[in-house]
């Protein structure tokens, strides 16, 4: 059976969560106090136009343009003419992408403001306001809605985002953040096989191997992912086992003494485990390697 080159898909400008989606009215008398918060936020004008205030500089964005405000960073607009329609759609996302969008306002193209109005419109029909007397403000899934719908809607956002990141970012500096990208990756995935090298002889589990790496567990799944086909402990248990062939053959250790070494529960669960991985008992192998008959 012929071999195929399996070309890895990386996450670009991929949201975390959603935070709200509303579709806004406000005159000319509208008051919006200035506010920050810990997540991105876009400003889409479909009708009139609006003054917007980010941080210290001030922008006048007309209709059929896109503004991106960044987290934690203090806003506030207000409407120039008399009726002025915005879609504000807020959301969390750590792509490093997103500083390419801090520009000021962004003129869309028709297939980019096809993609709002298909996104504004599905939010209408899946999602609906908090009760403002409950504790926390956003929206939620309605009732009834299955859950790919909601992913459905954040690969729209998430396909307008890569759509204007691609007319908005210059080339080179596209291939640069994908080469610290790429870096980044590269990186995080020596960090975690240096951590499973060094801790082979112990029991350590996900949580533990991201407090010995100081990466979270989800980034450390996920950038591990890009560079293996299994899984971290699959590859720690891989570790485990080329070690325990060493022993094997160069010690004259019990195999209960390598399963102890290995921090493995039982001598018969690395039986199991040594098995499974190489298609014969570590008795087997041994026979195998000539030091036994």
């Amino acid at each position: 059976m012929a071999d195929y080159n399996k070309i890895k898909v990386y996450d670009y400008l991929s949201l975390s969560k959603i935070v709200a989606i509303q579709p806004l009215s406000i005159s000319t008398d509208s008051c919006f106090e200035p506010e920050s918060h810990e997540f991105w936020e876009f400003i889409y004008v479909r009708s009139g136009t609006l003054a917007l205030t980010i941080g210290d500089k001030e922008y006048t964005v007309s209709a059929n343009k896109i503004i991106f405000c960044p987290p934690d960073t203090l806003h506030s607009w207000r409407a120039l003419t008399d009726i002025c329609c915005i879609d504000v759609l807020s959301f969390e996302s750590s792509a490093q992408e997103m500083n390419y969008f801090c520009t000021g306002p962004i003129s869309l193209t028709d297939s980019e403001i096809l993609l709002v109005s298909k996104i504004f419109s599905e939010s209408l029909e899946i999602l609906t306001l908090i009760p403002p007397e409950a504790q926390i403000k956003g929206q939620i899934l309605k009732p009834g809605i299955p859950m790919y719908r909601l992913e459905h809607m954040k690969k729209q956002i998430e396909l307008l985002l890569i759509e204007i990141f691609n007319r908005i970012a210059p080339l080179d500096s596209q291939e640069t953040l994908n080469k610290k990208r790429l870096k980044s990756v590269i990186d995080a995935n020596e960090k975690i096989i240096r951590c499973l090298s060094e801790n082979v002889e112990k029991s350590l589990t996900l949580e533990q191997i991201g407090k010995l790496t100081g990466i979270s567990v989800t980034h450390m799944k996920r950038t591990f992912k890009k560079h293996h086909d299994g899984g971290i402990i699959d590859y720690f248990i891989l570790l485990k086992i080329d070690r325990a062939k060493k022993l094997i053959t160069e010690t004259e250790l019990s195999f209960t003494e390598i399963s102890s070494i290995l921090g493995f529960s039982s001598s018969a669960y690395f039986s199991r485990t040594f098995k499974k991985k190489t298609g014969v008992t570590p008795s087997q192998y041994l026979c195998k390697t000539g030091k036994i008959s």
